[in-house]
């Protein structure tokens, strides 16, 4: 019910029309019973909803943070989460990234804050065979987010996003 809601508030924000026929979105049965929390943000909306979640969960992660995204560049944020929420040389955290950059501006971005977090003990990944577009964020096995979030400002604050957030 939620993504229909995401969706129908993105169209008329877009386009200024209103979604009304109720058959384009048939009834549908799920198979499991296990809970997800859907989480949208956007342009139209007060919070950055993607943000604070991803902001919470790494700042109170104890052993690993594992995040693969085609687009890393953290403008600072998350990277004193990281540094802040380091207790142990137990604790883990990598991001895998994509190898191949878009644009030279992208990468540059991208790689712009990769040195102090690897101060901090992040290690990072680079996908060399093909284009990796996945939006996962896992954390010490308790919570996963999947979505259409990169780890980026754009998607942060100027894109509609969609992530779905799993907890264990």
């Amino acid at each position: 019910m939620r993504c229909r809601i995401r969706f129908l508030t993105d169209w008329h924000f877009v386009s200024g029309y209103r979604l009304t026929d109720t058959g384009l979105f048939p009834e549908h049965e799920c198979a499991g019973r296990k809970p997800v929390q859907i989480l949208s943000s956007g342009p139209d909306a007060h919070w950055d909803t993607v943000l604070e979640m991803y902001f919470g969960a790494i700042t109170t992660a104890k052993k690993r943070i594992f995040i693969t995204t085609p687009l890393f560049y953290s403008g600072g944020q998350h990277h004193h989460g990281v540094e802040k929420r380091r207790p142990s040389a137990a604790s883990t955290c990598a991001s895998f990234i994509r190898r191949s950059p878009i644009s030279r501006i992208v990468n540059y971005a991208s790689l712009s804050f990769m040195e102090e977090l690897m101060q901090a003990g992040v290690r990072f990944y680079a996908y060399h065979k093909g284009f990796v577009h996945a939006k996962v964020i896992l954390i010490d096995h308790l919570l996963a987010s999947v979505g259409t979030a990169n780890m980026d400002m754009r998607s942060f604050y100027s894109n509609f996003e969609m992530n779905a957030v799993f907890i264990r």
